[in-house]
């Protein structure tokens, strides 16, 4: 409850809860405003908890915040790379370099290949690769589509450089006719799968050190953790890894810089990294003829010593095969500089790193839960400050995380949950609100009738004390006027007008305070109103009075309230009801106390019920202050007419 009531103090002067305050009303005791407010709070605190949550758990694995967090990530990543290139400028790599081949380099220097024989392609190769070898590089990546036949010079060439070189095997691990001949895998020293990840709107920002194999990937879910060694693919016995492992792992062989396979980490299935940095690395990039025709204005010397050779294919736009690839930071990149970029962020030992789907579940479940909470007890102005300042403070977090600590913390998620707890949380606000505000406004009939009931009191005894006297005192000062004129009759007349005026003045007084209820008790008062009826109209009234005690429970402010329905009642019957009979049935039922008031006359329109009928309208708010159920109905023991049913629980024992 202590933390209860520091939250209520955080959220009440704003709220309507404030104004509530402790005061007496009558007839249901003492209302303290602390303990409503402490209610209404823990009502507000557990409803936007529970809708907080269960907008977490329908939005945790939603496909469609997976496909705008894509999104966020591409501008996470301009974001990231503007600012940096900004202050630190855009890094330039000192250990990869591309070579690529376009469709200008295929029309210009590839020889029409004969049927069946190997493609042109690894006739250019025969050429390039010893060009390129002059200049000592470290390894040549060779990312090229060389499926069939092998050139016996080629395999030559790779023989005689075996030691650096690796063959990218493209196509579909499933297939190993996709693959390069046999002779071509067993002349490199080592081949690797090039699998990409493409997401639906074409970012390539991944590279899953797994394939899509089917088999592969079931046995991968069953395990907990995996390594690289378990992700190793045989095909014609022979181990395939991702090509950026197998290149990044020979870079560090050879070079002695870079992580060792035991540094790189091991990850969880749904839990992998993301291999291209937003570092915006340049590489240069020389064309194959240039090579070839041994340029020395467009290659410098030394341009490839100690260095990774990525040879990659370059399609222009004119070609319909064009791979409509790009990466967070450019459109159609070419293949090869993807592979240089995820080659170079493991390396580099730069790659960005995700939470763990399960924790970061539970982690949404208890922050959606939160801001639920937080929604259903903040009022509007500072809920919806609050949730901007929360949905900024989000983005700007995961934004540092992701470009200060290499994090990726997926933010969507966090959004749509932030949304949904401030509408479902403004919708249990509101709700509650209307309730307290309802609530006040019966207190505050109910306080209004409460002095109404004073304030007729007291006009009723200034009425007896004051009035009544004079008008007796007026009526002895006519009956000795009577005594001295006895021949004239206005004396008399005057005695008549003021013995009127004193009934009347009676009726009113005990109208506006019914002193028949402290004289005579709750029953006499009610069987009383009947006979005031018999003697002012032509109906004849029956009293049923089951003879208990039931509503000795029952505080005396319940008492007159259900003493001036009954008399309202009665003035009904006797104004518009055409009865010649009426009764008044007092009776317990179960935990309640039973008044019916019913007679046989014309009987009530049902759809006036609803209408603005002062006096039906003046029933229905007394029967609310005390409690009591009340309704309208046609009564079964007459051929016609109308009965009101009076239903107020009793406490027993």
């Amino acid at each position: 409850m202590g933390i209860l009531r520091s939250v209520s103090a955080w959220v009440r002067p704003s709220s309507i809860l404030a104004k509530s305050g402790s005061g007496q009303s009558p007839g249901t005791g003492p209302i303290t405003g602390s303990g409503q407010m402490e209610g209404i709070l823990f009502q507000r605190l557990f409803w936007g908890t529970m809708a907080g949550c269960l907008s977490t758990l329908l939005l945790a694995e939603s496909p469609v915040l997976d496909t705008i967090e894509h999104s966020l990530l591409e501008w996470r990543y301009k974001v990231a790379y503007t600012i940096n290139s900004r202050i630190f400028g855009r890094p330039k790599s000192q250990d990869i370099v591309i070579v690529s081949y376009d469709d200008d380099d295929q029309f210009d220097l590839e020889q029409e290949s004969s049927e069946g024989g190997p493609s042109p392609i690894q006739e250019v190769l025969t050429r390039l690769i010893p060009a390129i070898e002059r200049s000592d590089p470290l390894l040549i990546v060779v990312d090229l589509d060389l499926a069939g036949k092998a050139d016996p010079r080629l395999v030559k060439v790779f023989r005689q450089y075996r030691s650096n070189i690796v063959l990218a095997l493209l196509g579909n691990l499933e297939d190993p006719s996709d693959f390069p001949s046999m002779d071509l895998r067993q002349a490199s020293s080592a081949c690797a799968y090039d699998f990409l990840v493409q997401e639906s709107n074409g970012l390539v920002c991944q590279l899953p050190i797994y394939n899509q194999d089917t088999d592969a990937v079931s046995e991968l879910d069953k395990s907990s953790a995996f390594d690289f060694k378990s992700l190793e693919y045989e095909s014609d016995i022979a181990l395939y890894e991702p090509l950026p492992k197998v290149v990044a792992g020979l870079l560090t062989s050879k070079a002695g810089v870079g992580p060792t396979l035991g540094q790189i980490p091991k990850y969880k299935a749904d839990n992998l990294p993301v291999y291209i940095n937003f570092r915006g690395t340049k590489y240069d990039t020389y064309q194959t003829r240039d090579i070839l025709n041994n340029n020395s204005k467009t290659i410098p010397t030394g341009a490839f010593q100690d260095k990774v050779v990525i040879i990659g294919t370059k399609y222009t736009q004119k070609q319909d095969n064009t791979p409509k690839v790009r990466t967070p930071l450019a459109r159609n990149v070419m293949h090869a500089q993807i592979q240089a970029d995820a080659t170079n962020t493991i390396h580099k030992n730069q790659i960005i790193y995700s939470f763990s789907k399960n924790w970061y579940h539970h982690l949404l479940v208890f922050l959606g839960g939160l801001l639920g909470a937080l929604a259903a007890v903040l009022p509007l102005g500072r809920r919806s400050y609050a949730f901007l300042a929360i949905g900024a403070s989000a983005l700007i977090f995961s934004q540092v995380l992701f470009q200060v600590l290499q994090i990726n913390f997926v933010v969507t998620p966090i959004l749509a949950v932030l949304c949904f707890a401030y509408v479902f949380g403004t919708v249990i606000f509101l709700d509650t609100d209307l309730r307290v505000r309802n609530r006040e406004l019966a207190q505050a009939r109910e306080t209004m009738q409460f002095r109404a009931e004073q304030e007729r009191r007291r006009i009723a005894e200034d009425l007896h004390d004051e009035t009544l006297p004079a008008l007796s005192s007026a009526a002895r000062i006519a009956d000795d006027l009577s005594k001295q004129m006895p021949d004239n009759s206005l004396p008399l007349e005057l005695r008549s007008k003021l013995d009127n005026t004193l009934v009347e003045m009676r009726r009113v007084i005990n109208d506006l305070h019914p002193s028949v209820l402290e004289t005579m008790g709750f029953r006499p008062a009610l069987e009383n109103l009947l006979h005031v009826l018999e003697r002012d109209t032509n109906i004849s009234a029956n009293f049923l009075d089951a003879g208990d005690n039931s509503e000795s429970e029952l505080s005396e402010n319940t008492k007159l309230q259900l003493y001036r329905i009954v008399q309202e009642s009665l003035n009904n019957v006797g104004k518009h009801s055409r009865a010649s009979l009426v009764e008044v049935e007092i009776k317990p039922e179960e935990e309640f106390l039973v008044i019916k008031v019913l007679d046989n006359g014309v009987g009530m329109d049902q759809k006036r019920i609803n209408v603005d009928s002062h006096g039906l309208l003046n029933i229905k708010q007394r029967a609310q202050f005390i409690g009591a159920e009340v309704n309208w109905s046609e009564p079964s023991k007459f051929e016609s007419g109308t009965q009101l049913t009076l239903k107020i629980p009793i406490l027993k024992g």
